[in-house]
C-alpha cells in the first residue's frame, strides 16, 4: 500500500490497484488548525484556501446552528470548547438595522450638522447613505426595483441629496 497526503485535507492511498480516500476525522482536522495557529499566530484561515478554511466555515456555520438558531449540530459542546481555548472566533453577524433606523440617524445627523453630507469614514450611517445614492442611479437607469418609491419620497421630503457630485 502507498500513500500521499494531502495537508489539511484528505489523505489518498492505493489498495489493490485502486485509489481510495478517506477525509480526516474532526480531530486531525482540529489538529491543522492549531498548526496553522502556531505558525500564522491566529486561526483567521483566509476563505477559498482549501480545505482547512472550508472545515474552519463550517465549525462557524454549526456553531450557529446549534447556539444562535437553536437547531441540532454535531458541533458538541466539548468541540466547541477546544475551538475557543485555541482562539477560533465565532462571527455573530449583528442583527441588522431597519431602513426606517438608519432613516432616524440620517435626520438626527441633519439636526446636528445641518447638511446630509455624512463623511464616509462615519460608519454604518455613511454606508447607508452611499447604498441609497447607488440605489438612486439604478433608479435614474430604469431599475425600479433599486429604490422603493416611498423611501425615496421620504429621503426627498427632508432635502436629501442624491448627486453630490
Amino acid at each position: 500500500m502507498t500513500q500521499s497526503s494531502t495537508k489539511y485535507d484528505r489523505t489518498t492511498f492505493v489498495l489493490n490497484n485502486e485509489v481510495k480516500e478517506t477525509y480526516l476525522s474532526w480531530d486531525d482536522m482540529f489538529q491543522q488548525l492549531i498548526e496553522f495557529r502556531n505558525v500564522h499566530s491566529h486561526t483567521r484561515v483566509p476563505h477559498r484556501s482549501g480545505p482547512l478554511s472550508r472545515w474552519v466555515k463550517h465549525q462557524r456555520s454549526s456553531f450557529r446552528r446549534l447556539l444562535v438558531k437553536g437547531k441540532q449540530s454535531w458541533l458538541t459542546m466539548e468541540k466547541l470548547g477546544k475551538l475557543e481555548t485555541i482562539g477560533l472566533i465565532f462571527k455573530i453577524r449583528p442583527p441588522s438595522v431597519s431602513w426606517e433606523t438608519r432613516f432616524q440617524e440620517l435626520v438626527e445627523f441633519k439636526k446636528a450638522h445641518g447638511h446630509m453630507n455624512v463623511p464616509r469614514n462615519s460608519g454604518q450611517l455613511a454606508g447607508r447613505v452611499n447604498s441609497q445614492r447607488h440605489a438612486y442611479r439604478l433608479l435614474q437607469k430604469g431599475k425600479s426595483y433599486a429604490l422603493k418609491k416611498d423611501r425615496l419620497e421620504k429621503l426627498e421630503g427632508i432635502g436629501f441629496l442624491f448627486n453630490t457630485y
